[in-house]
């Protein structure tokens, strides 16, 4: 089973970190410092993102600055990026606004993970954990006990 450490870029995002014997393990981009870097980690997914007209170069640069910090953590592990189109897909969440799809996906993971994996669900983290859930069901790996 892979190690698997599943990234939510954003500087309000978080992370993600599974392994078949401890369970999850989450962490805020803000405590990004505090992640141990001894992590045992095969893989690294994180929500490929780019810059749009409608960001604000100051908040593009942020993301970017965010990407890089955690790629530059893990510089020798596999990394796999996929949009938020690709591993949402699934989910079925239809929305009229970014806020409103992010609270949808808030609720679904507060609703679905939160009791699974014994963790408290916060915005920070919430994408990061559907993601995590996208890329167990991508290789049959229950995520549920």
């Amino acid at each position: 089973m892979p190690k698997v450490l599943t990234i939510d870029p954003g500087t309000r995002g978080g992370a993600i970190y599974y392994d078949d014997c401890g369970g999850f393990e989450s962490f805020s981009y803000q405590g990004f410092q505090k992640i141990p870097r001894f992590l045992d980690i095969d893989v690294c997914v994180m929500e490929k993102l780019w810059g749009t007209a409608s960001r604000l170069p100051k908040v593009q640069a942020n993301l970017f600055r965010s990407m890089g910090h955690w790629e530059g953590a893990f510089p020798e592990q596999e990394w796999i990026y996929v949009t938020p189109q690709e591993w949402q897909k699934d989910l079925h969440i239809k929305a009229d606004s970014y806020g409103e799809r992010k609270k949808k996906l808030h609720a679904l993971a507060q609703d679905e993970l939160q009791p699974a994996w014994n963790m408290r669900m916060t915005h920070k983290i919430s994408d990061a954990a559907l993601l995590m859930r996208w890329y167990l069901d991508s290789l049959d790996i229950n995520w549920a006990p």
